[in-house]
Parts: structure tokens; sequence; C-alpha cells
């Protein structure tokens, strides 16, 4: 064929002869990778004797897209169905919504394969990827032969099925990533070795830099592009290694243009401070970037010594067209850690919900979780789940939480300021001063561990998720009970307290696809039910002489606070169902005999917390990645 192509290059432009040459020389380089090792441990096929494999294998056609190119379009023919050798593809349906992203040895179009049916969705290329085709006719003549290769496919479609049914949220996971320095001063090489060990807890990792490359494989004479050779080395490190990070270099080098289209997802790394002289070099690597890949592009924030994220707000309008930003100091391993696994779809978010003092024995649970070492990446809440919740993504241990909200709650006097009841029966100024008390003038932006909480935005009769400007300003949205608390008026918007319509914000956490959730709903299954039935309607004067008479049998109905305390968190029982399956733990903590207003018994209701999420928590150890520490005797 190489002959041919040289004898027809005296006759036709020699620029396509060449790129046809390249594409060949790079097809038999990945063909060397072997695509028997993939379909042996692939669900569909790994139930096929070897010679069985080896025929299949000969079957498959290989196709290579560049980052940015559609595989396949909503409303084609289903004909075929893929299976991605290397490289990421996105999941697109018609309005643009991101349905799922694909990885290495995962498959598109199987359904097709049965129903014949057009496609669903609409995929194209995270970045360059290889895949491999097989065509209806020859899945057909392979499932007559060995019929067993139908139950794999079928395993494959049901398991997909029922996630989706379940409304389960596929997690963003990375294989290759691409570490950016936007400021030649910041220690990228100290940074992604740091970041490799991380990731090596979780698997397989490998640090790549332009000198390993250089001394393992060579880059090849042609100053454009790599060699095949380079090509089919690099895409043999993402076959061996769960997790690749290339180490860029100076901009628009052939080693950065070679990070940038390998990588799933691409981290800049930028200083605590506005870029001095303008922002060019993150221009220029932007537009780099945007031309060779549609990978995920994130933002890390390094800090050293005793500094604290500050700003953020205002540095992040330097940094436009990002899809997130993380906090990081450089000597905390911690944080290694917490990035490595939001990078691996491993991060652990915790959402707390609301319910007055039962919401004490949110402080338990997050110290279960640290006893046994399993680290909270993401935290969201809502009402008296975010001001707890927020407070742990302070960096507060669980000891000063108690002694905090304790301080707030119980020793300040009551939180109830009431007033002529215009907008509601207290003035909200007890809420606002124990917001600016325990938070000052932090910004959620500048939060070590990423926060969320939830308000109800009444003007649009919808949720509405603070994840920026004062946290207290947003803590006290979430807390404003509607009748009770004053609500915020934002943006020409009425927001109050976000339990009206979800107490126990998990699709939030979810919809992030960082990894697994954990949630704590402390509202009352039962509540504000009457030892005696009451028929008749109650006027407030007849209640009155009631209490005060002596000798009257007392008539027992919930007041006022209880009830708008009640109302603001109904949500939770409506969709408790929906959650349960959506969370990989659920946790209730025993409580009901705690009412909302039982300020007093925070100690109380914490100890019950902790002991619940202990019993929880404690046989998830293992499957989660933080097994028992072993103690020396």
């Amino acid at each position: 064929m190489l002959a041919l192509l040289k004898l027809l290059s005296v006759t036709y432009d020699g620029k396509i002869i060449n790129s046809l040459k390249k594409g060949l020389m790079e097809h038999s380089q990945l063909e060397g990778l072997g695509l028997l090792p993939l379909l042996e441990t692939h669900p569909i096929f790994s139930q096929l004797p070897t010679e069985a494999l080896q025929e299949l294998a000969a079957r498959f056609s290989w196709v290579h897209l560049r980052a940015g190119e559609i595989l396949c379009e909503q409303g084609e023919a289903g004909d075929c169905m893929y299976l991605l050798v290397y490289g990421r593809l996105r999941v697109l349906k018609e309005d643009g919504r991101v349905l799922a992203e694909i990885g290495h040895g995962e498959c598109v179009g199987e359904m097709s394969l049965l129903t014949g049916e057009t496609r669903s969705a609409t995929i194209l290329t995270v970045r360059d990827s290889q895949l491999v085709r097989l065509d209806k006719a020859d899945f057909d003549e392979l499932v007559t032969q060995f019929p067993s290769t139908m139950m794999g496919l079928t395993r494959v479609i049901i398991k997909r099925l029922r996630r989706d049914q379940l409304g389960e949220t596929h997690a963003m996971q990375v294989a290759t990533i691409a570490v950016i320095a936007l400021d030649p001063n910041l220690p990228i090489t100290e940074f992604t070795a740091r970041l490799c060990l991380a990731l090596e807890r979780l698997g397989p990792a490998c640090h790549l830099t332009a000198e390993v490359v250089e001394r393992e494989v060579g880059f090849g004479e042609d100053e454009s592009r790599l060699s095949p050779r380079t090509t089919a080395w690099l895409n043999q490190r993402e076959h061996n290694y769960s997790y690749v990070v290339y180490q860029a270099g100076e901009v628009d080098s052939r080693w950065t243009r070679c990070c940038l289209r390998q990588a799933d997802c691409l981290l800049f790394l930028c200083g605590s401070e506005p870029p001095r002289g303008g922002d060019l070099l993150l221009n220029a690597f932007e537009g780099l970037s945007s031309k060779l890949t549609c990978s995920r592009k994130e933002l890390v924030f390094l800090y050293d010594g005793d500094q604290q994220p500050r700003n953020t707000r205002e540095l992040l309008r330097y940094h436009r067209d990002f899809d997130g930003y993380h906090h990081l100091h450089c000597r905390r391993p911690r944080h290694y850690g917490r990035l490595a696994r939001m990078l691996a779809g491993r991060a652990v978010g915790l959402v707390l919900g609301g319910g007055g003092a039962r919401g004490f024995a949110h402080i338990g649970v997050l110290r279960a979780f640290d006893e046994l070492s399993i680290p909270i990446d993401v935290v969201g809440g809502t009402s008296m789940g975010a001001i707890i919740g927020a407070q742990y993504a302070m960096g507060w241990d669980v000891d000063h939480i108690l002694k905090r909200t304790r301080e707030e709650f119980v020793e300040k006097g009551s939180i109830f300021d009431f007033t002529l009841p215009m907008l509601a029966l207290t003035r909200g100024r007890c809420f606002r001063r124990m917001g600016v008390n325990l938070y000052g003038d932090t910004e959620v932006e500048d939060l070590w561990i990423p926060f969320y909480c939830v308000s109800t935005n009444l003007t649009r009769a919808e949720s509405f998720v603070h994840r920026s400007g004062l946290l207290w300003r947003a803590v006290r949205c979430s807390t404003a009970i509607p009748g009770l608390v004053p609500p915020v008026f934002f943006q020409r918007n009425t927001l109050v307290d976000g339990g009206l319509l979800n107490n126990v914000p998990v699709d939030v956490m979810l919809d992030q696809g960082r990894g697994p959730v954990f949630a704590v709903d402390v509202s009352p299954n039962l509540d504000l039910s009457l030892a005696l039935p009451v028929e008749q309607d109650l006027s407030p004067w007849h209640l009155l002489r009631n209490r005060l008479n002596p000798f009257a049998v007392k008539v027992r109905v919930p007041n006022i606070l209880n009830i708008l305390l009640r109302t603001a968190m109904i949500s939770s029982s409506v969709e408790k169902e929906v959650l349960q399956r959506r969370t990989h733990a659920y946790m209730r903590p025993p409580i009901d005999q705690f009412h909302l207003l039982d300020w007093s018994s925070i100690e109380k209701i914490e100890k019950i917390g902790y002991k619940h999420a202990i019993e929880i928590l404690k046989p998830l150890q293992e499957s989660l990645g933080f097994p028992p520490q072993k103690t020396m005797h």
C-alpha cells in the first residue's frame, strides 16, 4: 500500500498523499496496542472464548476523530456500535444539555444493535479519540455463533436503563489531566508530582514531562506534530495507568499542544493575586486550548505559608470560561487528596437538611466522618443544615462548631426578636447578627471546602442555589422561615427558607457529578400530632383563657412557631423516597422526640447523630477507599 501511495504521489497532491501515509502508519501503531486485552475485560464480550475474540477484533474497523468532531448525531440511523479505545466523548441532547461523558473502554450505540432505532443523542469528541466500530451485520453473525454475547449486551443495557430510571448522574471522572502554569514562577513540577501521589491512592498514576518522553521515546522529526510512535507510546501509558498527568511547558510548544490534545481535563495553576501586566499568558493558553480540545477547564489557586483565600470573586473576573475552581495550599497533603478525588469522581459530598434544633445532629454526623477518617470534599445544606455546613466549610473542627453553635443558640438567649408582624413575626436582626458573628466577611467563593446552600425563590417559585457572595447572607436566605423571619429581597426576587421546595438538596450535589453523596435528613416523619381530637375552630382568646385557667382541661395544639417551622421543611417528606435512592447513604437520626425549638438539648441531639452516623458509615469505609486505621501494639 505504501508503495502504491509513493507511485500516486507523482500524480496527485503531495500533501494529501503524505497525510494518507501518516494515517496508515498511525493506524498500524494503534493496532499494535491490541484490542484483545480490552475485549477480554469488557462486560459484553468477556464470556467469549479466545478464538472468538480474535475473530471479533478483526471485524472491528478503526475510527480516529479530532477534538470537537461529531461521532454521530441525534436522529441518525443506529446501525453499529463503537468501543472507545482511548480519548473522551460527550453525550448531548438537542438543546445542548450534557447527559454524560464516556471514557476509555466504554461502548456507544449498543442498544441500536438490538432495536435498530435512531440515535437518541449527539456524541462528539472532547479530545482526540480512537474508537473501533462493529456493524450490526457482524454483531448478528457473532451472536449466532456465540449466544452468550447477547447475554452480555443485555446486562449492559439493563444496567444503563436502571441507572436512567433512577435518575442517577454520571460522576465526572477523568483519566488524563494536563497541568498548565499561568505564572512561570509557580511550582508546577512540585504540584504535579504531589497530585500524582494523591491520585496513586485511587489507582496507578503516571507523571509525564517533555524530558521523560524525550528520553523514553522521542518526539520525531516533524515539528508540527508528534510521531506515530510517540502517540502510540502515550496511548499505551493511558492503557497501563488509571491516571496520566501531563506537565505542560511553554505556550504553543509541540509538547504543550500534545498535553492539551491528550487531556480529559485541563488544570490551570494561578496565584492568589490578580495577574500582573494583564492576562496575556492566560489568553494565549485559552486560545490554544480552544483550538485543540473541548476538555473541561478548571482553575487551581495556589497558596503557601499563612495565605488564605480572599477576593476569589475578583480573581475569577480575570479567568473566564472555566468549568470550576479549587483552592489548594501547597503544603497540605489533604488538599491534594481532595483535588484528586474531585478529578477522579470519588469526592465525598455531604448534604445536610433543615430541621430546627434537630439539626444539631449534623454536628454528630460530622464528628463520625472525622473519627472514621472519611474526608468530606463538598458540603451543601438547607436552613439549619446550611448553618452547620458553612462552619465546617470554614475549616473549623467539630468541637469548635459545637462550641460556637451552643453560644449562638443557647447562651446568647432567644434568636427570635419579635416585632410588629408586617413582614414576619420577628425582625430577623438576631439571625443576621448570628451569621456575621459566625462567618464574618467571608465569601462563599473563599471557602477551602466547596459549599452551597439553598433558599426558595418565591418570585419564581423555584429553588435558588447560593454559590457566591457573603457567606452570612447566603445562610440568612436559607434560614428565612416564611412568616417567622423576614424574607431577603435580592435582585427583585423574594428569597425564603430553602426547605419549602428542597429541604435536603441532594439533587444539587448530584448534578456536580463529583462522586458519592451522603445525606442527613433531620425533619420528623410525624410532627404536630394532637393528643386529643380538636373538632372546632379555636379562637386565640379561647386558647388564652384555657392556659390561664388552672382547672380547665388543657387544649394542646401546636403554637405558631412550630407550625411555621414544620411548614418550612414539609418538602422532605414528599421527596424522601427519591432522595434515598439517589444517595450513597441516607441518614435519618432517631431524634423525633426532640421538638423543633429544643435548643437546650444540643449535646443530646449531637450524640444521637454521632451514634447513628457511626452505625451507617462504618460498614461503608472499605468500599469508599478509607479502610479503618490499624493500631500499633
